[in-house]
């Protein structure tokens, strides 16, 4: 486990993706590079369905690394997403803060922000 808390860092691969998140799950992400230090965390993410391809649709962009959890329902997606975006905020390139899933009344659990 590293320094987020999550599981990585890996390559942001198909094969890589299709090997190491094995469920399909709702879950929270990173994305980021190795750096001098190990990973840096550079994009906070969630799925509330389906972790693996959220992470497919996120191949090619401006990040070749990847960190994640599972998460048990989106809920606890949204609140890990929410905690790991206060954490690293200063470095992420997130410029707003995590929306809640559609049609729910979940709060922030480190803000209380509901948007």
């Amino acid at each position: 486990m590293s320094k987020t808390g999550l599981i990585g860092p890996y390559r942001l691969d198909r094969k890589t993706i299709e090997e190491k998140v094995e469920s399909a799950s709702a879950g929270v992400f990173i994305l980021g590079y190795v750096g001098i230090g190990g990973f840096i965390p550079k994009y906070v993410g969630r799925s509330d369905h389906d972790i693996g391809e959220e992470l497919k649709s996120r191949i090619g962009g401006d990040y070749g690394r990847f960190e994640f959890d599972y998460c048990d329902s989106s809920e606890e997606a949204f609140s890990k997403e929410c905690h790991i975006f206060h954490v690293w905020r200063e470095q992420l390139t997130n410029e707003k803060h995590p929306e809640r899933p559609t049609g729910s009344d979940f709060t922030c659990p480190d803000c209380d922000k509901s948007e």
